[in-house]
């Protein structure tokens, strides 16, 4: 699988509230998930919202730490490292 060419996640580092931005070819749903470096899922949700999609997720309960961000729209995944203070 591919990733997406334009996946942006913003403010990085960030208090616990950052903005995730791309597009995708199909209009169908995106999956995002929040991974901390032990492997465990922090947060996942599907958002039905294919197309040019934005989210501003607001995460201000997690611990400070490395985070890996994962998004999918079944066809293409990628992944950003994102530091939370």
């Amino acid at each position: 699988t591919f990733g997406f060419e334009n996946f942006v996640v913003y403010p990085n580092p960030n208090k616990g509230e950052f903005t995730i931005k791309l597009s995708t070819t199909l209009s169908s749903k995106v999956k995002v998930k929040l991974i901390d470096l032990r492997g465990r899922v922090i947060y996942s949700s599907i958002y039905n919202d294919g197309g040019d999609f934005e989210k501003t997720l607001s995460l201000k309960s997690i611990q400070s730490g490395m985070y890996i961000l994962s998004a999918s729209d079944g066809l293409r995944r990628s992944t950003k490292k994102i530091i939370i203070e």
